[in-house]
């Protein structure tokens, strides 16, 4: 169900079918297949001319899905889609039609996860065996600087037994936040516990008052060598090249934490105590 990230697969979609029921990005559902390869893989999109911040939108879902699959976090395989001009043509409804002309191509792609999952539900309790996933999600997200996991709109889905993130576009904007500080400064990270409650983390509340244990965290932040954050910007594909402030932010951050990570614990430790 999940892959690491070494590298972003090419796959060439094969059909596009619909609009996905919520995302104010159009997202869509499809399909695509990898060259040589004879497995049709089923799939979630997402374009560029949807989201705010363009390409470099489709550069922070990469980033952020290769980050949190080297950290060992429960993210659906990313890939780079390549939708042929002729299959673009017959897509029918006409609000994706018109957001997949206006887009870049190859566009970002997230495998769609089996038969089974679902929205995590409003105010949910984390069940027992989940907490420790919980708190490295929260540890995630605050540190990746990540505002849109919040309890109106969790983009975190859920079988029961296992979760899954995704939808990273808005991480990582630090050159667009006035007054921004890095997340191992003391009260950096003070906005999660002053928002409002809808806007609140969706795990915040529910592991406030519990020492977070980070210690695997840690390790697989410390792990990140500078050539393999190198490797997140050569995976991104030479089209999305007006994504450049947007990466040149994310791989910036993500260094300042993994060379900042005990100071950037300490923040996280301080908030849910």
């Amino acid at each position: 169900m999940f892959r690491g990230a070494a590298v972003l697969r090419l796959l060439r979609a094969s059909r596009i079918d619909r609009p996905t029921s919520s995302g104010r990005t159009r997202p869509f559902f499809g399909a695509g297949v990898i060259d040589g390869e004879p497995e049709e893989i089923e799939i979630i999109g997402k374009l560029s001319a949807g989201c705010d911040r363009g390409a470099g939108a489709l550069a922070c879902e990469a980033i952020g899905a290769m980050l949190a699959a080297d950290l060992g976090l429960p993210v659906p395989e990313p890939f780079l889609l390549e939708i042929d001009p002729a299959l673009a043509v017959v897509v029918t409804e006409p609000r994706l039609q018109a957001v997949l002309h206006r887009s870049v191509r190859p566009t970002f792609a997230s495998r769609k996860l089996p038969p089974g999952f679902m929205s995590w539900p409003i105010n949910r309790p984390i069940p027992v065996d989940l907490r420790q996933t919980a708190v490295e999600i929260f540890a995630f997200d605050a540190l990746i600087q990540n505002p849109d996991r919040r309890i109106s709109n969790a983009n975190l889905l859920f079988d029961g037994r296992n979760v899954a993130i995704f939808d990273h576009e808005l991480a990582f904007a630090t050159g667009m936040l006035f007054g921004w500080r890095p997340p191992w400064k003391l009260g950096a990270l003070q906005s999660m516990l002053n928002a409002a409650d809808g806007d609140r983390h969706v795990f915040l509340d529910g592991l406030r008052g519990h020492e977070p244990d980070l210690t695997r965290l840690i390790q697989a932040w410390t792990a990140l060598t500078d050539f393999r954050v190198q490797e997140y910007r050569t995976a991104l594909p030479p089209q999305w090249g007006d994504s450049g402030r947007a990466v040149d932010d994310a791989l910036n951050l993500i260094v300042g934490v993994r060379d900042n990570i005990m100071l950037c614990v300490d923040e996280i430790t301080r908030i849910l105590a």
